[in-house]
């Protein structure tokens, strides 16, 4: 029986599989919804940063969802995830040059997630934290593929 992957998804990672499904943040996205293809770990915080992404306004406007389908498709996405309490690092800050990314290495730390996917280049310069991988959204494309 093969062990579930579970990772965590920042918050511009599913931000972007709005704005364009087709892209690989979005086969991301669709693989957890349609296939339970991983398991998704969130806290209420990145939830809370995931609903602050989509409500900036140059963002919104390329997400073709109404405002009340948006958060219904936000409120799914928590429900296939795995929440977790919002638990800060011991030895924080983590990510010196912006500390506030250090959010999702708690959370995958308290999630026990083996990824962390992301854009943000502050976290992928860790490379990994503990036995956490930080990788950008290809990479875990192709964890998923393999």
């Amino acid at each position: 029986m093969t062990e579930i992957i579970r990772a965590v998804l920042d918050a511009n990672v599913v931000a972007s599989a709005l704005v364009n499904p087709s892209g690989t943040p979005g086969r991301i996205v669709k693989r957890l919804l349609a296939e339970s293809a991983f398991e998704s770990v969130v806290s209420v915080a990145t939830l809370a940063e995931l609903r602050r992404r989509v409500a900036y306004p140059r963002l919104r406007a390329h997400i073709l969802f109404t405002d009340g389908a948006l958060a219904r498709w936000i409120d799914h996405f928590a429900i296939v995830s795995s929440v977790v309490e919002d638990v800060p690092l011991a030895h924080a800050p983590v990510v010196r040059a912006d500390p506030t990314d250090d959010l999702y290495l708690a959370v995958a730390v308290t999630g026990r997630a083996a990824y962390v996917v992301t854009g943000d280049h502050h976290l992928l310069a860790l490379g990994a934290y503990q036995a956490i991988a930080v990788v950008p959204p290809r990479v875990f494309a192709k964890v998923l593929s393999a």
